[in-house]
């Protein structure tokens, strides 16, 4: 049974039960370390001691103290255990539950979009506030999803310092003053590549003039005549836009496959809509809905 199982499914699971399965063979193994030098010595007061007995005796003592830390260590590793088999398990299902309910919801409602688009349905506008619309502009969409952009977060700089000494001390801190100055560096130059950064999940707003997205609190509006190339990709629920003045945008989550439905509905025409690939999974989704709604109407 893996990770993904149901919370309250029966039988044995691995990764349920291996942190205090773990802990508690290491609980054991500690005890036993523990025991063996205290028998010895038991039985050792009640014998004569000999002159042989002296190396038995240090080896017991190593023992013994291995033993000790050993299970100092393992009490706190097992109780953690247990509470995770208790507490966090379950936790850890309610989140995945939820988080393949909310692909699955996604996934339809990007089938019924691209079932209303298809069929030139009139979509139903969706309130902006607190967001002022500019004229003529109104929403269809708003919803959660995950924001990233492919932005630097740096321009290559950073501070190198100079140490000089005499002695061991003087070395040991030109040593320093070279460590931190590579390390520095490396951070500067890695903060200077573009890469998706800014992650975050934040509202979106998409209507007739583009998408209007709030990361830290702040609306930034991305326009439709301003994208240059549109990536839809909904079976990995993301969705890519390059803009001619602005940098790349990535948008990911449940909600994604939605914004690609919307994306493509005002940046491509009516055939391609209906032609690419990549929305035809979400099409055949919507078509087999549509038709399990005529036969219950039947």
């Amino acid at each position: 049974m893996g990770e993904g199982d149901g919370e309250f499914a029966g039988g044995f699971s691995w990764q349920r039960e291996r942190r205090w399965i773990i802990w508690s063979i290491v609980l054991v193994i500690a005890m036993v370390m523990i025991a063996i030098p205290a028998a010895e010595a038991v039985e050792s007061s009640n014998s004569t001691a000999d002159a042989a007995s002296t190396s038995p005796n240090a080896s017991n003592g190593l023992l013994l103290m291995g033993g000790c830390v050993l299970f100092v260590l393992a009490i706190p590793f097992l109780a953690s255990g247990i509470h995770w088999r208790s507490v966090g398990w379950k936790t850890l299902q309610r989140n995945m539950m939820q988080n393949n309910a909310d692909h699955k919801n996604g996934w339809a409602e990007a089938g019924r979009l691209h079932l209303d688009i298809s069929r030139r349905r009139a979509l139903r506008p969706v309130d902006p506030t607190p967001l002022v619309p500019r004229p003529g502009e109104h929403f269809h969409l708003r919803t959660r999803i995950g924001y990233s952009r492919y932005v630097t977060s740096g321009d290559g700089s950073y501070s190198h310092t100079v140490a000089f000494g005499t002695g061991p001390a003087g070395l040991a801190l030109v040593g320093a003053s070279l460590i931190g100055n590579s390390r520095r560096r490396s951070e500067a130059m890695a903060a200077a590549t573009p890469a998706w950064r800014e992650k975050q999940y934040t509202d979106v707003l998409a209507g007739n003039y583009g998408l209007v997205i709030f990361p830290y609190g702040r609306a930034m509006h991305f326009d439709w005549n301003h994208v240059t190339t549109f990536h839809p990709n909904p079976t990995n629920w993301t969705v890519t836009f390059e803009f001619f003045d602005a940098e790349p945008l990535s948008l990911y989550g449940p909600a994604a496959p939605l914004i690609c439905v919307y994306a493509a509905s005002k940046l491509w025409g009516g055939e391609q809509f209906h032609a690419d690939p990549r929305l035809r999974s979400i099409a055949a989704s919507s078509l087999a809905e549509a038709a399990r709604k005529a036969l219950g109407q039947h």
